[in-house]
């Protein structure tokens, strides 16, 4: 997201968004379209894909609604493929108490930033986790709440948090090791504004240095060159096999 502007746009959609309340999303339930940030309320969000969402993550929704009676959960329903049916299913065999379970259709980006904007605390699945989900979070400044997994794919958010440098102190709130770690962190900053506040205002600090770095470009560049057939930049001919469908051909670059 962003605009020279000082109102924020989703580059993706040309959109505003800053404009758009609770009031907007109309799959919301009414007193959720009612309510605030300011409210006694807290919405937990993730709206990662239902196939991302593994049977280890129904146990940390249903945990943190037990721990947070004010809680609601907003997550993303697909019924297309019939597996939104599947996760009410097992969240409801987990113990969830599915009145403060919302499912959201696909939303356009704009209007999923505003999602974003108005939620208490963002939640990164387990134990696949998000990458493009986090960054634009974080981007909005918003509190995610980790659990790294062992693999690659559930390890993206805390990546993210080391490349822009935040604190020990601010990842200690926010990084999970257990189940218990995960609900409690969220939770406390889901209840408590001042810790949310805190967290959010490092994020902001600290989330411009993720953005056009020159590093970035000079390790895609390595990659690059080492898988690259093409092993020279300068005018020495260099012959590469390429197959036309009438058998190898050999070209010179």
């Amino acid at each position: 997201s962003g605009s020279g502007t000082g109102t924020r746009i989703s580059r993706i959609t040309g959109m505003p968004f800053d404009h758009l309340t609770r009031k907007d999303f109309r799959e919301f339930p009414p007193f959720l379209q009612n309510s605030t940030p300011e409210d006694d309320l807290n919405l937990y969000v993730c709206m990662q894909k239902p196939f991302k969402l593994f049977p280890e993550f129904d146990e940390l929704v249903c945990g943190i609604l037990q721990k947070d009676p004010k809680g609601h959960a907003i997550l993303h329903g697909d019924d297309q493929t019939g597996h939104t049916d599947r996760f009410v299913q097992r969240m409801t065999a987990a113990g969830c108490d599915m009145a403060r379970v919302h499912f959201l259709s696909s939303l356009p980006s704009h209007e999923l930033f505003a999602l974003y904007k108005t939620a208490s605390v963002i939640l990164d699945s387990y134990p696949a986790g998000g990458c493009t989900t986090t960054r634009e979070a974080l981007e909005l400044g918003k509190a995610i709440v980790t659990w790294p997994a062992r693999l690659l794919g559930g390890r993206w958010t805390l990546g993210l948090f080391h490349s822009i440098g935040m604190s020990e102190e601010t990842k200690s709130r926010l990084v999970a090791n257990s189940r218990e770690e995960y609900i409690s962190k969220a939770v406390e900053l889901g209840t408590n504004r001042a810790t949310r506040a805190s967290v959010e205002l490092e994020i902001e600090r600290t989330i411009p240095s993720l953005f056009g770095r020159e590093e970035a470009v000079q390790e895609w560049e390595k990659i690059l060159m080492r898988v690259s057939p093409v092993k020279h930049c300068d005018n020495t001919p260099v012959l590469v096999e390429n197959d036309n469908g009438n058998g190898n051909e050999r070209i010179e670059l």
